[in-house]
């Protein structure tokens, strides 16, 4: 089946603290039809979502979709920075 479009957002958990007692930042891959979301990662505070990109788009879930998207959404605007 197809999955359609892979959506990527970065997003600071409201409440949620790391081990330092600083807010969490994650970047996460989302099926867009269906809304699960198929990869996350942390996103530390001396890096950013821009940095963290590639690793995400590596991992192993996001590679055992049916069908990678050519272009995923969020790249085009991370190449427009």
């Amino acid at each position: 089946t197809d999955p359609g479009a892979i959506a990527v957002d970065g997003k600071t958990l409201r409440g949620a603290k790391g081990h330092d007692g600083k807010q969490v930042h994650l970047l996460s891959a989302i099926l867009h039809k269906e809304g699960v979301v198929v990869s996350q990662t942390l996103v530390d505070r001396k890096t950013n979502e821009i940095t963290m990109f590639q690793s995400l788009l590596n991992s192993a879930l996001i590679k055992k979709t049916p069908r990678r998207p050519q272009m995923p959404s969020g790249l085009v605007a991370i190449t427009q920075l």
